[in-house]
């Protein structure tokens, strides 16, 4: 009895002095990691003395603990991981982690026994001794280790994300093969869009990005009352529901080799409800009523690759503009083409827009052409402004103004009427304000002579025009490269698309610009957008290479009878374009 109580006292007694070690060595390790900040100018940079033991600019002398090989291994491990780093006054980074473990040594243990004897325990990475061997300083040993290396880890996840960066030859040939024009808005890859994208998979993996935890997939039901009151249902049924708008998108599609390049037009949906893409040198057509897709056409590598596409109002017609100044017309139905514009551009045509018959091109030698499709002899009209490429182009809903930006950050207004054959026509107000780039342009369907417009990296804004005065009526930074608008056709509500640095789809309540919602899960610039005949649907596609599909719009309250039920999801059949 007396014996089993004795070796019971003994087991609590070793517990009760490791949970003690185990407090000691966490408090030590969190006040090294503090104080080193705070009192390194306590250890100024010597020179190596007589009997003096420097470690890496660093007098560790007094403290043979730092002989053990383990230290000098966490050392030359510390010394790779944070290598060519420095800490704001200029030392190297290595430094901090030795002055941390030169606290810890000071802190734990405390009495000179276990610290200057330790060599008799130990002898390379191996612990040896007998019954009589002090376990604590095991401790110490650990605990130095672990102070020297205590930020090791945000710097592996560092080398880890520039490692994953690395292109392979492979990856090399295949981006300069689809290497998008360099221009204002089309930063180098040193500014890297991969980096930022493997950021934020690194932050989704570490569980760092928080915002769909709680988020509803669905609307959530309406509570019901327990006790009816008559005079709150009826102020609650007179009162207009708030829309529920999905913060995620319905599909997500492959779209492989799509240009990442801000100055083109690679997306549009028609009125016959199918939608064309362009990936590379080939146009894809899909139709969304039944998920149906088929190959239009792949252009030569003479002539590609595809640089603008565009939907006649009709939604059999469809102009391909192309990277060698043409601009193919082909019949959609029998994938047949019938005719090929050229001799107007010299350059590539990037923008593109209908008005009737006649179809407006814009291109990188900064000229717009209308082009009479039913004539031999088709440019009959040119406009004469912009100095450099044309990347915006839209016709307003009554055909009578054209909207017109470029890379030379000007915004022009034409008028129809003001239009000659024999020279080129006037502008009817030509609009400075921007500083960047002009690509996104959206007339107001319900005010006929508001426009709204986009600028690019250096401009961020979104700005509205009175296009009858050319007056700005009101101007929002966005915070970001503005890449697409698109307005919904039932509500007074504005849709944008945005590039650096949170590649966002953002929807705005007009006119007093309060954002609505927030759509994320493109991981690169959302550069083209399109809505679908009924206004309810909006199809983006990014230098991710996704194409992604957004009930955003909501669908309109009808009066009359619904029509026949289809897909709610577009392309609900379809995984992958290609």
């Amino acid at each position: 009895m007396i014996a089993a109580a004795a070796g019971s006292s003994s087991a609590h007694g070793a517990v009760t002095s490791a949970i003690t070690q185990v407090a000691v060595t966490a408090v030590a390790i969190a006040s090294g990691a503090c104080l080193s900040t705070k009192v390194e100018f306590l250890w100024p940079k010597v020179d190596e003395q007589p009997g003096s033991h420097i470690l890496d600019g660093v007098d560790v002398t007094g403290h043979p603990i730092f002989n053990d090989a383990r230290v000098h291994k966490a050392i030359a491990f510390a010394k790779k991981a944070h290598h060519c780093q420095t800490r704001r006054t200029g030392d190297p980074y290595l430094s901090h982690c030795i002055h941390t473990g030169k606290i810890l040594a000071v802190l734990v243990p405390s009495d000179g026994k276990r610290i200057h004897e330790y060599q008799n325990y130990f002898v390379s990475d191996r612990l040896y001794g007998s019954a009589e061997l002090d376990l604590r300083l095991v401790y110490a040993i650990d605990t130095i280790v672990a102070g020297i290396l205590h930020d090791i880890v945000d710097d592996t996840c560092e080398i880890t994300c520039s490692a994953a960066t690395t292109k392979t030859p492979q990856d090399e040939c295949r981006s300069r093969y689809t290497q998008p024009r360099r221009g204002k808005e089309n930063p180098s890859t040193s500014s890297s869009p991969s980096r930022e994208a493997y950021r934020k998979q690194l932050a989704e993996t570490f569980n760092m990005n928080r915002t769909r935890i709680l988020a509803f997939k669905n609307k959530p039901p309406t509570p019901v009352e327990a006790i009816p009151n008559d005079f709150s249902s009826h102020q609650l049924k007179s009162a207009k529901p708030r829309r529920h708008i999905p913060q995620t998108s319905e599909k997500t599609l492959d779209a492989p080799d799509i240009m990442d390049d801000y100055y083109l037009n690679l997306l549009d949906w028609g009125s016959s409800n199918v939608l064309s893409i362009a990936l590379g040198h080939t146009v894809y057509l899909w139709d969304a009523s039944d998920g149906a897709t088929s190959e239009l056409v792949t252009i030569d590598d003479e002539c590609g690759p595809v640089t603008s596409v565009k939907w006649a109002p009709d939604g059999r017609h469809i102009a391909v503009g192309l990277n060698n100044s043409e601009v193919q017309l082909w019949d959609s139905t029998s994938n047949r083409l019938l005719r090929t514009l050229k001799g107007g551009h010299r350059l590539r045509v990037g923008a593109m827009d209908w008005n009737n018959h006649i179809l407006t091109t814009g291109g990188m030698d900064g000229q717009i052409f209308n082009n009479d499709v039913r004539v031999r002899s088709h440019i009959v009209e040119t406009y004469t402004g912009h100095d450099q490429e044309v990347c915006g182009l839209k016709w307003s809903a009554s055909g009578q103004q054209l909207a017109s930006g470029g890379n030379d950050n000007v915004l022009q207004i034409w008028d129809r009427s003001m239009a000659a054959s024999n020279a080129p026509t006037q502008w009817l107000h030509r609009l400075e304000e921007h500083t960047a780039a002009v690509k996104a342009l959206a007339w107001c369907p319900f005010q006929s002579n508001l426009l709204a417009s986009g600028g690019g990296a250096g401009d961020r804004c979104i700005k509205f025009w009175n296009t009858y005065t050319g007056a700005c009526v009101n101007s929002v930074d966005t915070g970001s490269q503005v890449c697409a608008l698109l307005w919904n056709k039932n509500e007074r509500e504005l849709l944008s698309s945005h590039g650096f640095t949170h590649n966002q789809l953002t929807l705005w309540k007009y006119p007093s610009m309060v954002k609505m919602a927030e759509l994320t899960g493109h991981t690169s610039r959302v550069l083209y957008m399109a809505q679908s005949p009924d206004g309810c649907t909006v199809a983006s596609a990014a230098g991710d290479e996704t194409l992604r599909f957004w009930n955003v719009f909501g669908t309109p309250e009808v009066a009359t009878k619904p029509a026949q039920k289809t897909n709610s999801v577009p392309f609900a059949h379809l995984n992958r374009i290609r």
